[in-house]
């Protein structure tokens, strides 16, 4: 219950005596839907002030039926471009009047264990944030109605808004670029190998190498992280012929590798080895590593992901969508090979 400004247990009813109007106007200008205006709405307002009362958003949910809530569900990633869509994420829900609830698994998590837990609150709708969901889930949202969004990473056979980068396509330019600078030789950094990220960029980047006669990337599992990055060039280079062109699923793979490759065995980038990666975090600015990579449209793909979700908060009949986005290649030093334009 909201505390006004002498310690006192503050209720509408008191809002509404000071204002001198009815609990149900106080009730209808601090209504989630409400649009109320005028005399009284200044008359509540100014009294709520000087008494210090809040409404109570818990019991507003519980006349409303609606919480207000959107539950968002982060999987285990070190990858900063997560954390930017999720503080976009809650910027723009905060905007809409609503309010986060937020959960993040731990690595090695099953997602499913986390998704019971926000499923005993009353969601509006959830966000995935590289999350992936089961069929046993999916079917257990639907039947409480809860509408989804799948960010970034998507799901098989799930009934979900699903927003994410076009990674076939993207991993073939970096692919084609690394073609233009020279190299024949390739390995691929993969992520974890049951990610949809990770698949649609192996395949996109075997596709376009199919194509212009080059053999099959060598591949080395890593997991998104930095650490996995480096350790991965320690192991396999020495396999591969020179120059090589190194494409790793994310940029903090690559920065890993980028370092592991001239501090670890002494090679010289992009003489050597050039390398890519995907998401062009800050880092890859950065000019100790001047990293080429693929730039995604987070900001506009949270704003449409967020919008298509709130469609189908209001209208749960409406089908879920399915929307691709085109990355932009950046290309800098990393793979800047002399004598190749």
């Amino acid at each position: 219950m909201p505390v006004g400004k002498n310690g006192d247990s503050v209720t509408s009813i008191d809002v509404a005596r000071l204002a001198g109007v009815s609990q149900a106007t106080v009730s209808r200008v601090f209504s989630a839907n409400g649009n109320f205006s005028g005399k009284a709405a200044k008359k509540v307002l100014g009294a709520a002030r000087t008494l210090g009362y809040r409404p109570n958003a818990i019991a507003r949910s519980l006349v409303s039926s609606k919480s207000g809530l959107i539950g968002i569900v982060k999987g285990y990633s070190e990858n900063p471009i997560f954390q930017e869509a999720l503080t976009r994420f809650t910027y723009l829900i905060q905007d809409a009047g609503k309010q986060v609830l937020y959960f993040e698994s731990r690595r090695h998590e099953d997602i499913d264990e986390v998704m019971g837990n926000v499923l005993q609150y009353q969601v509006e709708g959830i966000i995935l944030l590289y999350a992936a969901m089961s069929s046993a889930l999916t079917l257990s949202c639907q039947q409480r109605n809860i509408p989804v969004l799948q960010m970034l990473r998507h799901s098989s056979g799930c009934r979900a808004n699903i927003f994410v980068s076009d990674n076939h396509k993207a991993a073939g330019e970096v692919a084609g670029h690394l073609i233009d600078r020279g190299y024949r030789h390739f390995i691929y950094v993969s992520g974890e190998l049951n990610s949809s990220i990770n698949a649609e960029r192996h395949a996109g980047i075997v596709d376009k190498l199919g194509e212009t006669g080059c053999p099959p990337p060598m591949t080395v599992e890593g997991d998104f992280t930095y650490d996995s990055g480096r350790k991965a060039v320690r192991k396999i280079v020495k396999k591969s012929l020179l120059p090589c062109g190194v494409i790793c699923a994310s940029d903090m793979m690559a920065l890993g590798a980028l370092d592991g490759l001239r501090h670890d065995l002494g090679l010289r980038t992009p003489r050597d080895a050039g390398v890519a990666g995907f998401d062009d975090v800050s880092m890859a600015s950065w000019p100790s590593y001047s990293l080429t990579s693929v730039r995604l449209p987070i900001s506009e793909m949270v704003r449409d992901a967020l919008e298509a979700l709130c469609l189908n908060i209001e209208d749960k009949a409406r089908e879920p969508v399915v929307r691709k986005y085109a990355g932009i290649l950046v290309k800098r030093r990393s793979t800047a090979r002399k004598g190749k334009d």
